[in-house]
Protein backbone atom coordinates (compact mmCIF):
# COMPACT_ATOMS: atom_id res chain seq x y z
CA UNK A 1 0.00 0.00 0.00
CA UNK A 2 1.41 3.38 -1.01
CA UNK A 3 0.33 6.82 0.09
CA UNK A 4 0.72 9.96 -2.01
CA UNK A 5 0.09 13.58 -1.08
CA UNK A 6 -1.84 15.72 -3.55
CA UNK A 7 -1.44 19.46 -4.15
CA UNK A 8 -4.10 20.24 -1.56
CA UNK A 9 -2.21 18.13 0.98
CA UNK A 10 -4.78 15.34 0.77
CA UNK A 11 -3.63 11.77 0.84
CA UNK A 12 -4.39 9.04 -1.67
CA UNK A 13 -3.88 5.36 -0.91
CA UNK A 14 -3.09 3.04 -3.82
CA UNK A 15 -3.91 -0.61 -3.14
CA UNK A 16 -2.96 -3.09 -5.88
CA UNK A 17 -3.04 -6.51 -4.26
CA UNK A 18 -4.98 -8.56 -1.77
CA UNK A 19 -2.56 -8.13 1.11
CA UNK A 20 -3.94 -7.87 4.61
CA UNK A 21 -5.60 -4.46 5.00
CA UNK A 22 -7.40 -2.69 7.81
CA UNK A 23 -10.70 -2.13 6.01
CA UNK A 24 -12.18 -0.23 8.94
CA UNK A 25 -9.32 2.27 8.96
CA UNK A 26 -9.37 2.64 5.15
CA UNK A 27 -13.14 3.20 5.14
CA UNK A 28 -12.81 5.84 7.87
CA UNK A 29 -9.96 7.49 5.95
CA UNK A 30 -12.04 7.72 2.76
CA UNK A 31 -15.17 8.93 4.56
CA UNK A 32 -13.09 11.76 6.05
CA UNK A 33 -11.99 12.96 2.62
CA UNK A 34 -9.17 10.65 1.56
CA UNK A 35 -8.82 8.98 -1.79
CA UNK A 36 -8.46 5.28 -2.51
CA UNK A 37 -7.36 3.66 -5.77
CA UNK A 38 -8.16 -0.04 -6.03
CA UNK A 39 -6.57 -2.14 -8.75
CA UNK A 40 -5.58 -5.71 -9.45
CA UNK A 41 -6.37 -8.23 -6.72
CA UNK A 42 -7.33 -5.42 -4.32
CA UNK A 43 -10.66 -5.32 -6.17
CA UNK A 44 -11.43 -8.76 -4.73
CA UNK A 45 -10.80 -7.99 -1.04
CA UNK A 46 -14.15 -8.86 0.61
CA UNK A 47 -13.73 -6.39 3.47
CA UNK A 48 -13.51 -3.49 0.97
CA UNK A 49 -16.59 -4.50 -1.06
CA UNK A 50 -18.79 -1.99 0.80
CA UNK A 51 -16.79 0.99 -0.52
CA UNK A 52 -15.54 -0.40 -3.83
CA UNK A 53 -16.95 1.23 -6.99
CA UNK A 54 -16.75 -2.04 -8.92
CA UNK A 55 -16.60 -5.79 -8.57
CA UNK A 56 -13.87 -7.66 -10.39
CA UNK A 57 -15.54 -10.50 -12.22
CA UNK A 58 -13.25 -12.43 -14.56
CA UNK A 59 -9.76 -11.78 -15.82
CA UNK A 60 -9.17 -10.70 -19.38
CA UNK A 61 -6.02 -12.25 -20.71
CA UNK A 62 -3.26 -10.24 -22.30
CA UNK A 63 -2.92 -10.28 -26.08
CA UNK A 64 0.59 -11.04 -27.28
CA UNK A 65 2.11 -8.10 -29.14
CA UNK A 66 -0.64 -5.64 -28.16
CA UNK A 67 1.76 -3.48 -26.13
CA UNK A 68 3.19 -2.29 -29.45
CA UNK A 69 -0.19 -1.37 -30.99
CA UNK A 70 -2.51 1.63 -30.72
CA UNK A 71 -4.35 -0.18 -27.87
CA UNK A 72 -1.46 -1.18 -25.59
CA UNK A 73 -3.77 -1.83 -22.62
CA UNK A 74 -4.85 -5.04 -24.40
CA UNK A 75 -1.33 -6.33 -23.79
CA UNK A 76 -1.96 -6.38 -20.03
CA UNK A 77 -3.97 -8.91 -18.08
CA UNK A 78 -6.86 -7.15 -16.33
CA UNK A 79 -10.03 -7.76 -14.36
CA UNK A 80 -13.35 -7.06 -16.04
CA UNK A 81 -15.23 -4.54 -13.90
CA UNK A 82 -18.91 -4.53 -12.96
CA UNK A 83 -19.87 -1.16 -11.43
CA UNK A 84 -21.56 -1.27 -8.02
CA UNK A 85 -24.63 0.72 -7.05
CA UNK A 86 -23.94 4.44 -6.76
CA UNK A 87 -20.82 4.30 -8.93
CA UNK A 88 -20.08 6.23 -12.11
CA UNK A 89 -18.30 4.82 -15.14
CA UNK A 90 -15.67 7.45 -15.95
CA UNK A 91 -14.22 5.62 -18.94
CA UNK A 92 -15.19 2.62 -21.00
CA UNK A 93 -13.50 1.00 -23.96
CA UNK A 94 -14.67 -1.31 -26.73
CA UNK A 95 -14.33 -4.95 -25.75
CA UNK A 96 -14.14 -8.28 -27.55
CA UNK A 97 -17.72 -8.97 -26.40
CA UNK A 98 -19.41 -6.46 -28.76
CA UNK A 99 -20.13 -3.98 -25.99
CA UNK A 100 -18.29 -1.22 -24.15
CA UNK A 101 -16.49 -2.33 -21.02
CA UNK A 102 -15.90 -0.10 -17.96
CA UNK A 103 -12.19 0.52 -17.38
CA UNK A 104 -12.36 3.38 -14.84
CA UNK A 105 -15.14 3.50 -12.26
CA UNK A 106 -15.51 6.02 -9.40
CA UNK A 107 -17.64 6.35 -6.32
CA UNK A 108 -18.02 8.98 -3.63
CA UNK A 109 -17.84 7.60 -0.09
CA UNK A 110 -18.54 10.23 2.54
CA UNK A 111 -16.21 13.16 1.82
CA UNK A 112 -13.77 11.00 -0.15
CA UNK A 113 -13.63 9.05 -3.39
CA UNK A 114 -12.72 5.54 -4.44
CA UNK A 115 -11.70 4.63 -7.99
CA UNK A 116 -11.13 1.25 -9.60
Amino acid sequence: MKQYRTERNQTVVVLLDSMSVDATALTRFVRQGGGLVLGGDALRVPSLAAISPARATVTRGALAGALLTDVPQNGLEAWELTPTRGSVVVRSDASDHSHREPVLVARRVGAGRVVA
